[in-house]
């Protein structure tokens, strides 16, 4: 078996195969209907998604589901593994957090808080840039469930980007596989690559028949790269685009909102670009990678726009506050990592 195979099939056991730690006791701080008091209510939380939060209630244990909008926080433990990944995570270290949280996978036994283990560890691996890894756990994650939650996570590439020769591989046999997510992906990466962009169509277009409403729909605007292509980019197009991604669900709106910036470029609309990809990383803060990239992109409108002094400000953003990533490497060597003196974080944001 592939190695990759083999650590999606073992990520797919470890969600579902239950530890031996008993669960503790979680608690839930709501906010209150018509209100500005909050409560919080003891008890265990059974399921967590994009709609709401299955919770068995201490107090007489009944399974009440609460609207995700109500919920301000949840307020539970994690494995020690999962603790030490997620404390290492929040230092940038996310390559020494792989090791923990594949050690979280093994003995957390809260299906949900698999989820989220899984999740932290692909986040972790699109931080480092190993998309390969990230590709085979997110196709784990959704095969073992079907929640829309961490869709956001998906790692599809919406621009013209060099593939490392394992992504190239990887791809090439994704792009046959049975998994209808790896497909998607593979097709995404594949796109820009004229040799093989028209089997990458191909697969595009047969998964605009797919049973799964996400699937369909993120390969329907991978389509639109097409159209930038050809240079089809009309005004009546982009107005489609834009209803088109305010309509999807919200963890799968980045990647509509890219090429309608990308669209916006084309036709030297560059402050519309701008503010477009400043909405990106406040929306999807992460991950940080994905993040720095936009601002990066917006300081590219503006410069094109003729706003250098706007620009300029967002490039040592990008610098200063996202250094590690490759983004934040390019934007140091063109201006440096340090701010001018006087110019502030919403000097910086007026740009949006």
């Amino acid at each position: 078996m592939r190695r990759g195979a083999f650590r999606g099939v073992m990520a797919v056991a470890a969600l579902h195969v239950a530890g031996l730690m008993a669960a503790s006791e979680d608690r839930l701080v709501l906010q209150l209907r018509g209100s500005g008091s909050r409560v919080a209510v003891r008890g265990e939380v059974l399921d967590r998604t994009a709609d709401f939060v299955e919770f068995r209630l201490a107090v007489n244990k009944e399974v009440k589901r609460y609207p995700v909008d109500q919920v301000v926080a949840i307020l539970t433990t994690r494995v020690q593994p999962h603790s030490r990944g997620v404390s290492l995570m929040k230092q940038g270290l996310y390559r020494a957090a792989v090791e923990p949280l594949q050690a979280a996978l093994k003995t957390e036994n809260r299906r949900w808080m698999r989820r989220e283990v899984l999740a932290d560890l692909i986040r972790c691996h699109l931080e480092i840039g190993d998309d390969v890894a990230a590709a085979e756990l997110f196709d784990a994650l959704v095969r073992a469930d079907s929640d829309i939650l961490h869709w956001k996570l998906a790692p599809l590439r919406w621009s013209p980007t060099p593939l490392t020769a394992a992504e190239a591989t990887f791809a090439s046999e994704a792009l046959e596989a049975d998994s209808e997510v790896l497909r998607l992906i593979a097709a995404s990466w594949l796109w820009q690559d004229p040799a093989r962009r028209m089997a990458a169509e191909r697969v595009l277009e047969a998964l605009l028949r797919s049973g799964d409403d996400r699937v369909q729909m993120l390969a329907r605007v991978q389509l639109w790269r097409r159209d930038l292509r050809q240079g089809e980019i009309t005004d009546l197009r982009i107005r489609h685009w834009e209803r088109t991604a305010q309509r999807i669900p919200i963890p799968l709106r980045r990647g509509p909102w890219l090429l309608v910036a990308r669209a916006r470029r084309l036709r030297r609309e560059n402050d519309l670009a701008a503010a477009t990809l400043l909405w990106i990383p406040s929306a999807f803060p992460e991950p940080r990678r994905w993040a720095a990239d936009a601002i990066f992109q917006a300081a590219e409108a503006l410069r094109e726009a003729g706003d250098a002094a706007s620009a300029g400000r967002l490039y040592r953003e990008v610098a200063a506050e996202y250094g590690e990533t490759p983004a934040g490497e390019l934007a140091a060597r063109k201006f440096g990592p340090s701010p001018q003196p006087g110019v502030s974080d919403t000097d910086v944001r007026s740009a949006d």
